[in-house]
């Protein structure tokens, strides 16, 4: 028997919290049960082994991100579709992901003061929707980021590739532990320099400096100096780009 998202929905993205806060739970005594587990990272594989599974019982298969999501799957509208949604600037950075206390766009809000203070053409775009929204808007009229700042809400999953690739770079600013860390393999695929949060799986994806960037959770001015170093180094963003496309 094997327990995998399809088997159990939601059951493996949410293992973590499941693991700590309700060891007792029947969704855990079928992981105990099973006679072989998908973890769907290695940072999964650990937690489980933490709390007992048997280490031979369990396999790392990483989830894809399909076809969809390349360096040239969303060349024709590029930038062109970002721009048609929100005020057109010269530099567009993307948070993509549910609005929820957890992914920490809060903290992004708050590096943005220094990075515009430098690229007072610089654009924010956030894809998506959650409980955390009506915060992240007040805190974005608070911090004076109006005419910064664009919620987009629920973009369709067959355009989102075409909404990356209209970003010069994605920011992950996740504040707790990704399973796996979804809107990284999809902005790496799309050939994009993304920095994230060390948190969770992600550090398992990106290759700091070769691939992406990774900056400690929860800390704004790490964040806002990641964006200011990509905006100002070419050279560098298109390393990140090149090598995310290839990994």
């Amino acid at each position: 028997r094997t327990v995998h998202e399809d088997n159990y929905p939601g059951l493996i993205a949410q293992v973590t919290s499941l693991l700590l806060r309700f060891q007792d739970d029947r969704r855990l005594d079928a992981l105990r049960r099973s006679s072989r587990i998908i973890a769907i990272s290695n940072f999964v594989k650990g937690v489980l082994l933490e709390h007992g599974i048997a280490p031979e019982r369990v396999t790392t298969i990483y989830n894809s991100v399909g076809a969809m999501f390349s360096a040239d799957s969303g060349q024709r509208q590029s930038r062109a579709s970002i721009q048609q949604r929100s005020p057109k600037r010269s530099i567009c950075i993307l948070a993509a992901g549910r609005l929820c206390a957890e992914k920490g766009f809060h903290v992004l809000l708050r590096a943005l003061p220094s990075v515009i203070s430098k690229h007072p053409g610089l654009q924010t775009v956030s894809a998506g929707t959650g409980p955390f929204e009506n915060h992240l808007r007040y805190l974005t009229n608070k911090l004076d980021l109006g005419e910064h700042v664009s919620f987009l809400g629920q973009i369709p999953f067959a355009e989102m590739a075409s909404v990356y690739a209209g970003a010069d770079a994605v920011v992950v600013p996740s504040v707790f532990s990704e399973p796996l860390g979804r809107t990284v393999l999809e902005a790496m695929s799309c050939g994009k320099a993304v920095i994230a949060s060390a948190v969770g799986a992600i550090p398992e994806l990106i290759d700091h400096g070769r691939t992406g960037w990774l900056i400690p959770p929860e800390d704004s001015y790490a964040l806002s100096e990641a964006i200011l170093r990509l905006l100002g180094d070419s050279s560098l963003r298109r390393l990140l780009e090149e090598n995310a496309r290839q990994s």
